[in-house]
């Protein structure tokens, strides 16, 4: 069995495929897909936050503040849709990337003091819904923050007091590591995934050689006549 086993090694040695798939592919190749993908999506997710976004909004008579800070965003592209029922089926097309819909009693809910709501429409499905909403939510920050002052002033409260209002205990992290330490800490929890992808992908061409190479050599048959158990030819080739 321990003379199968070297065999093994001896050919593993001696293919050159074998030294290229187990060596070259993971150290060199696997690096380059891998940086390689992580540059893809950060192309992806720029295209995305750049994209211009066509959208239409219902009820904008009952938010007119809202829907003018959306239309100060020059990649926000306003349409017209005179059915609404079109709507879903507008947004799955990609006619449009999304619709709000601002109820009749938005102000109300402002005036009493309550949190009004604003429905988006948007296909969850599309890999660039989560950037979508993002880009909706920051377009109206602003508009978000003064109705916010407007609340702290009628309650008589100054910008920093309604801030405190809202978070009375602020939690402020303050590490004591080094960037040093920080860094090894950051790296060091990704490194081992590496690693693993670098052995997996290094181990697999090897273990199909164990076979298919035999077969390949017509050396099977002849291994098979040796006076060794069955068991034991898996056992030194596992």
């Amino acid at each position: 069995m321990l003379k199968v086993y070297l065999k093994e090694l001896l050919e593993l040695t001696r293919d050159k495929k074998t030294l290229i798939f187990t060596i070259l592919l993971p150290t060199l190749i696997m690096p380059v897909i891998l940086f390689g993908f992580g540059a893809l999506s950060t192309k992806i997710v720029k295209n995305a936050g750049e994209e211009e976004l066509k959208y239409v909004i219902i009820g904008s008579q009952y938010a007119p503040e809202l829907v003018a800070d959306l239309a100060k965003n020059d990649k926000f592209i306003l349409q017209q849709l005179t059915d609404e029922a079109e709507i879903n089926e507008k947004i799955n097309q990609g006619d449009i990337r999304f619709a709000l819909i601002i109820p009749q009693n938005y102000q109300s809910q402002l005036d009493a003091g309550h949190s009004a709501t604003v429905d988006m429409l948007y296909n969850d499905s599309a890999s660039t819904s989560a950037i979508i909403y993002k880009r909706v939510n920051d377009a109206i920050e602003d508009y978000k923050n003064r109705e916010t002052l407007k609340r702290y002033e009628s309650l008589g409260l100054s910008e920093e007091q309604g801030k405190a209002v809202d978070e009375p205990v602020k939690l402020v992290k303050k590490s004591t590591a080094d960037d040093r330490e920080s860094f090894g800490e950051m790296v060091g929890g990704f490194f081992p995934y590496i690693l693993i992808l670098i052995a997996l992908s290094g181990a697999m061409y090897p273990a199909i050689d164990l076979g298919v190479g035999e077969k390949e050599r017509g050396t099977l048959e002849t291994l098979l006549l040796t006076p060794v158990s069955r068991f034991q030819l898996v056992l030194a080739k596992f």
